[in-house]
């Protein structure tokens, strides 16, 4: 699951933007290059035992495997390595998710509340490893806030840039620069079964992740 999706579901557990802030920030931290050291106690801390639990039962769906097993298949088929086209599969029905869902649920008071709360993190020393760049932090932050994500992720041809963009950081995985094409090729006909199968999927993350 990626970011909009876990700060849904937390929210179905607890109004407290922190918490939501918490199931969040895996992702984004990941984002920035960074790892989390979680806290001990608190809203932070249950949101982040919401995030693990969520992932947990989300990537054990049935429909989760199936869906990246055809994506995999399909992007194989299309030129791209074996390892590369399954975090391709991955990263893409996880973002098509986050997509589907902002066209049902717009943003809540609870998520800008968490996106706000976000922006104060740097000061925090011991909650990221290794510390992050605070502009690079807020930049981030503001992206979010602005409204254009998670609602992009609606559309296929945003996916595949965003898995391009995220895989370039891993190189074993990196995508050819001629990907482009096939990965939204496959994004956009990869969507109609997502859409039949998201609340199927989230039901089942939903299940583990409402006990913290």
């Amino acid at each position: 699951m990626n970011w909009y999706a876990h700060a849904v579901l937390a929210e179905r557990v607890s109004q407290d933007p922190r918490c939501l802030l918490g199931a969040m920030l895996p992702d984004l931290a990941a984002a920035a290059g960074l790892r989390v050291a979680p806290p001990p106690e608190g809203p932070l801390a249950q949101g982040l035992r919401l995030h693990v639990l969520a992932d947990a039962a989300f990537h054990a769906a049935p429909e989760f495997a199936s869906l990246v097993s055809a994506g995999r298949g399909a992007l194989e088929d299309a030129g791209l390595a074996r390892g590369s086209a399954r975090a391709a599969a991955h990263v893409g029905i996880e973002l098509l998710l986050d997509g589907w869902l902002a066209a049902r649920q717009r943003p809540s008071t609870a998520f800008g509340a968490a996106l706000r709360v976000a922006c104060e993190l740097p000061a925090d020393t011991t909650l990221f490893r290794p510390d992050p760049d605070p502009a690079r932090w807020r930049a981030l932050c503001a992206r979010l806030a602005s409204g254009e994500l998670p609602e992009a992720y609606a559309r296929p041809e945003r996916v595949g840039a965003a898995v391009e963009r995220i895989l370039a950081a891993r190189p074993r995985l990196a995508l050819p620069a001629a990907a482009g094409p096939a990965l939204t090729s496959w994004l956009r006909a990869a969507q109609p079964e997502l859409d039949a199968r998201a609340p199927v999927l989230l039901a089942r993350a939903a299940g583990d992740a409402a006990r913290p």
